[in-house]
């Protein structure tokens, strides 16, 4: 009995697809960083490209090539460009929880199938809210309140970290039923973005990932028609953030891996050829830059076969106990590689090349939130810690004191 590590012909197209337009992405990449402009170009190409529906099943007019091809496509797409990537993760994050989840009928499966495939409408996922705290997953809990009006419902509240939010058509949220006592249950909704009772606040001046354009936006009576309304759940936690591990983490930590390993991919091309006056090598045969190098490179690559497992097991054994610890190692051991990464092309690369004329600086300061976004470094290392023992989360005492 072997392992094949083998990639099938599809995948390795969409790989090779993901590079190409990779590519173009990188040169309007520090543009954008500038700017904190939408990068609404790449998103076209990306829909020309058919990403709109990649793991959208075939059934529903997509490519159905599921979870592992946007993984192998967000590595690539990042190494171009980080924000375009971590924003398009959105997308996909909503296509792939809608089309997953079986408390959503088949007929508004179509519906938003037919939205992104025939209609080039693109998605966004917006959960965070300003209360929200990646150390305490209770806290996700959605408080947008919504209430019942003739016709559909009406919004109420504030969402943070809204990525491309403003270059979206339609939004994959949740909101929290009027009077409904049940902090969990929640109403899914595929929500206008525009429109009356809608607001966004432009609060998105950060270090890095800044063409995501992840704004706070703020719900005054904004109207969601019934016939968008995806479901209802009495279990928000459970079904979103357990059940739905692969589509509201593990994507975007295929982003984080290919920020990662974009920053080897710049280190590996400067280090091997730059020479320092007075020597005749380049700095790449130096005993403490081939050190570096090989932390950096043995990180990556670590980080990426966990990914890579978590993704399989999402292929082969769907949503479990077991796949969700897989998603929590996988989204702890890339972000603990690529903030090692970071740092080891830092010194080694040297301060020329944290210029903002070279791409390894944006890198840097994309890399930095790699351990932040939720389940944070420190959530996932209580939780594996937790689970690998063989001990109940339930029965651990809460990290602070609830009200």
């Amino acid at each position: 009995m072997s392992l094949d590590f083998a990639l099938s012909p599809e995948l390795v197209k969409i790989q090779r697809m993901a590079r190409e337009m990779a590519s173009e992405f990188a040169r309007r990449a520090p543009e954008h960083d500038r700017n904190r402009t939408a990068p609404v170009e790449n998103y076209e190409l990306l829909r020309d490209a058919g990403f709109y529906g990649l793991v959208i099943p075939q059934k529903y007019g997509g490519k159905g090539l599921g979870f592992m091809a946007w993984v192998l496509a967000a590595e690539e797409l990042a190494k171009g460009c980080a924000a375009t990537a971590l924003s398009f993760n959105m997308h996909i994050n909503a296509t792939g929880a809608i089309m997953s989840d079986p408390g959503i009928s088949e007929a508004m499966k179509q519906w938003v199938a037919d939205q992104a495939t025939q209609e080039g409408k693109l998605f966004c996922t917006s959960v965070s809210e300003p209360t929200a705290s990646s150390h305490l997953a209770p806290s996700y809990v959605p408080t947008v309140m919504a209430r019942k009006v003739p016709g559909g419902y009406q919004l109420f509240g504030r969402k943070a970290f809204a990525s491309m939010w403003e270059a979206s058509d339609l939004a994959f949220l949740y909101a929290h039923l009027e009077d409904d006592p049940n902090p969990q249950s929640a109403i899914g909704f595929a929500a206008p973005t525009d429109g009356d009772g809608i607001n966004v606040e432009d609060v998105w001046h950060t270090v890095g990932m800044r063409a995501t354009r992840s704004q706070t936006v703020l719900f005054d009576g904004a109207f969601v028609p019934d016939e968008q309304v995806l479901h209802t759940t009495e279990n928000f936690i459970g079904s979103f953030l357990m059940q739905g591990a692969a589509w509201s983490f593990g994507g975007y930590t295929g982003v984080y891996l290919g920020v990662g390993a974009g920053i080897v991919d710049f280190a590996k091309q400067l280090l091997s050829t730059r020479q320092a006056k007075g020597f005749a090598q380049p700095m790449g045969y130096h005993p403490d830059i081939r050190r570096r190098m090989t932390e950096m490179v043995c990180s990556i690559d670590q980080a990426r076969l966990v990914l890579w497992n978590a993704g399989w097991m999402q292929e082969t054994q769907g949503a479990s106990p077991a796949t969700f610890l897989a998603f929590l190692k996988a989204k702890y051991a890339v972000g603990e590689a690529v903030t090692r990464t970071a740092q080891h092309a830092a010194v080694a690369c040297g301060v020329h090349s944290l210029f903002q004329a070279q791409p390894l600086e944006r890198m840097i300061r994309d890399a930095m939130t790699a351990p932040i976004m939720p389940p944070n470094a420190d959530a996932c290392a209580g939780m594996i810690g937790l689970l690998e023992m063989g001990l109940s989360p339930e029965e651990a005492l809460p990290p602070l004191r609830p009200m």
